[in-house]
């Protein structure tokens, strides 16, 4: 049960600033009228919290994991409506729609495969350090267990002797360790090719096809 809790509050600071910097950051997109500051700021956020979070131990203080994800819930927080801003910018009127479409569904794939790919890498790095604990004989033949049964292990860690469960929650941050340095190489590559991007002005009138009758000519109307 205190696992739990502890889990919830751990995700509570990126929950509270995800949707405020979201909010923030298209109040100043519309005040500007560009975009490519905005998502400088959110991918150099995002790079910085990845980078912060190898460094999570047992004995991280809770202040020092608060911070640092608060500054993920910044960064995520600001790229999600900026990223779409980039897809629609630099599209002519009638592909407005269709890179739309687009971004949503690539950025829903490649969610999807984040977590895919996270859960693969938790789970082999698991599996390694879980040999070498072993190999050593640091851990109980009742705790040996696998990568993919470790999420649900959480549930049982409050039952665990004082000296296991420390050796255990050094596997857990270790093992998660590994997500976050695969990931911090992609948020810096996404934020080195913003270096590189336009910065269209979103001044636009949109002239689509889908448009408030009222904004349409009445039929046999003079325009």
């Amino acid at each position: 049960m205190h696992t739990t809790l502890q889990a919830g509050v751990d995700a509570l600071p990126v929950t509270l600033t995800s949707a405020p910097s979201a909010a923030i950051a298209g109040v100043i997109m519309t005040i500007l009228l560009r975009f490519r500051t905005t998502v400088w700021i959110g991918w150099g956020f995002t790079v910085l919290a990845c980078g912060l979070f190898t460094l999570l131990s047992p004995e991280t203080p809770t202040g020092e994991r608060v911070v640092y994800l608060l500054l993920m819930g910044i960064g995520t927080g600001v790229l999600f409506p900026a990223l779409q801003f980039c897809a629609q910018a630099g599209q002519p009127d009638s592909d407005v729609a269709l890179a739309t479409s687009t971004f949503v569904f690539l950025r829903s794939l490649g969610q999807t495969f984040g977590v895919a790919l996270g859960g693969v890498i938790f789970q082999n790095q698991w599996d390694k350090n879980m040999a070498t604990l072993i190999q050593s004989d640091s851990i109980p033949q009742s705790f040996q267990i696998s990568g993919h049964e470790a999420e649900g292990a959480i549930l049982y860690l409050s039952q665990l002797p004082p000296a296991v469960l420390q050796t255990v929650r050094h596997l857990y941050a270790d093992s998660l360790r590994s997500v976050w340095i695969f990931f911090i190489p992609l948020a810096a590559l996404a934020f080195l090719s913003s270096l590189f991007m336009k910065n269209h002005s979103l001044d636009r009138v949109l002239n689509s096809e889908q448009a408030f009758d009222e904004a349409r000519p009445l039929e046999g109307s003079q325009v």
